[in-house]
This record gives structure tokens, sequence and C-alpha cells, in this order.
């Protein structure tokens, strides 16, 4: 056998053993979902209620809701205490809720509640609420209306951002586009961002399930949730870092982000049931987006409450004698 020939067997011989380690790579590294089992739970002592919009979970254990009052558009929000043994509302007054429909919620690591209205004419504004859950006067949001929200977020000064897709109402030329800004604690826009969302259809907003979300994290920066990458955030709008990851199912959207500590959990949500999504849970190192775990709710419920590095997820849902418990899974 030649010199030439065996050098040529010897590169095919790499070359299908560099492919075929690759793929083993590539299998290898997808994570494997793992079921999340409850180890305590603990009773509602208030009476059973819905909820519209995602929830949202303060550092002390607080959880909120955008309450289900059969109407979406009711801005009411229900702070329900740590230990589920009482609740109180937040909502705007008589006037204030009449002119104002819902568009989005969000609470600070403080537990600060910041409510999005949208009036009739397709104007933004926000509310803050205090302690004892009165609103004070509206923000008005400068340069944006006709917009669909996906990401709203605070700063504990105030400091706002908001996100979303202009619908079929906004002008023609910015129709399914995507928008995102940081605002001033007075509503005044203080800098357009680099949307993590791509265009799409104006036909099909709000035809499909969200993707996207906001959230402050406890370093004091806002992580945002893209369908590929989290952008993360300084309060002058400058990026921080961004952290790519993967969606175990394609068809997955990216509802939700939660941060804890070191770690970051990611609401996935697949179309397959008859009452709504099936969630998956990809919780990745906050700082360099390593892979820490992929959990599945197992017979939780749908859809996990909170997240916390220490403690796993928290579940709410109704037992048998249609009372609600909190269930908490830890992460394993």
């Amino acid at each position: 056998m030649s010199s030439l020939s065996l050098w040529l067997r010897l590169l095919m011989l790499l070359v299908f053993l560099g492919t075929n380690w690759g793929a083993a790579a590539s299998q290898t590294s997808a994570p494997v979902a793992r079921p999340l089992e409850p180890a305590s739970s603990k009773p509602v002592a208030v009476p059973t209620f819905g909820w519209w919009a995602e929830p949202q979970c303060a550092d002390d254990g607080s959880m909120y809701f955008h309450a289900d009052t059969e109407v979406f558009n009711d801005s009411v929000i229900l702070k329900l205490s740590p230990d589920a043994s009482t609740y109180a509302l937040y909502e705007l007054d008589d006037q204030s809720s009449k002119d104002r429909s819902f568009a989005e919620f969000t609470v600070t690591p403080s537990g600060q509640v910041w409510l999005l209205t949208e009036r009739r004419d397709g104007a933004l504004g926000v509310f803050a609420f205090d302690s004892h859950g009165k609103a004070g006067n509206e923000v008005h949001i400068e340069g944006v209306e006709q917009l669909r929200p996906t990401a709203f977020a605070a700063f504990e000064n105030g400091a706002l951002l908001i996100g979303g897709y202009h619908t079929s109402n906004a002008p023609k030329a910015v129709q399914g586009k995507p928008f995102f800004a940081l605002f001033e604690p007075s509503g005044k826009l203080r800098k357009n961002l680099v949307s993590p969302l791509p265009d799409v259809d104006p036909a099909e907003i709000g035809m499909k399930l969200r993707e996207g979300g906001a959230t402050l994290g406890q370093d004091g920066n806002l992580y945002v949730l893209g369908p590929k990458e989290v952008l993360v955030l300084s309060e002058s709008g400058s990026i921080v870092r961004r952290i790519a990851f993967t969606k175990p199912d394609k068809a997955a959207t990216a509802r939700r982000i939660v941060v804890s500590q070191n770690a970051m959990a990611l609401w996935l949500a697949a179309p397959g049931s008859e009452d709504g999504a099936i969630f998956q849970y990809l919780v990745l190192d906050r700082q360099n987006g390593d892979t820490i775990g992929l959990y599945v709710p197992h017979e939780l419920g749908r859809q996990a409450i909170c997240f916390s590095r220490e403690d796993g997820f928290t579940f709410l849902r109704r037992n048998e004698n249609e009372k609600m418990k909190l269930e908490f899974a830890p992460l394993r």
C-alpha cells in the first residue's frame, strides 16, 4: 500500500471519528429533564382564587397575582403572605379602573408593586403601590402606545423597562415590530434598547403564547428574556452580558425569568394540553449560562409560582377538597 493511500485512509478515519464524537457530544450536552417532587406542603388559609397573568414573588416569599375577577382587564393584584395565611388587594380607584385596562405588572425583590395599564387610546401609564395597597399618581409613559407588552420590570428607584410588540393599531411602519426601552421614574424616555425579540406578523400578536419577560436581579441588573438569550442590563441600559441558551423543545416559548442568588430559572411553555401549555423549567448559572438542570413539574400542577436557588420551585394548586395548598419542590 502506498504511503499516499495510507494517509488518505487515516484521514477518512479521523473525519469519521470526529463526526461521531461530535454527534455524541451534542447528544450528551442536551440536559435530561428531572421530575420535581414535593418535599413539603402548606395549606392556604385564604379563600380559593384564580389568576390571569404570570405571578410574581418578592424576596421575603410574598406571592403576587393578577386576580381573576372574571374580567382580564381588571387591574386587581392579590398579595398572598409568605405563610399563606393572609392576603391583601392592590387596586386602582373606581375612576382610574374605569378608564384603564390591565397590561402587565411587576414586583421588585423588595416587594414594590408596579402596574402597567393601557388607556382606550392606547397610551400607557404606570402606577406604583404603597405597602398598604394604595396606588400613587399615574406616570404617563412617553413616546409609545398601541403596544402588546412582553416585558415589564422596574428598578428599585422607579426606573422602568417596557418591551413588547406594536399591534395592528399602531402606525403601519411599526406594526409587528418589537419595542424595548428604559424610562425615567417620571415616564420620560431614557434610552431605546436593542430588542431580543424578532419581528412578527401583527395579526398573530395575542394569538400565540407570549414570549419574553424581564425581572430585576438581586445584583441590581435587569434580566431580559428572549427566545434564544438573556440580556443582562445595567440601570444605564448598557449590556452587562449576553447569556445564550437552547430550548430543549424548539416549539416551546420562553415565558418568564426569575433570578435567585447565582441562578436564573426560565419558564418554557409548549402547546400540548387542553387547558394550556406544558411547562419545563431550565435553570442556568446567571453568570456564564451553564446548565444547572432541566425540570418538569410531574404531578405538581401546570405552572410554578416562585423559584429560589435555595428552596427550588413553589407551586400553588387545589387539593381534592378544592382547597388551595402550596407545595415546595427542591432542586435535585
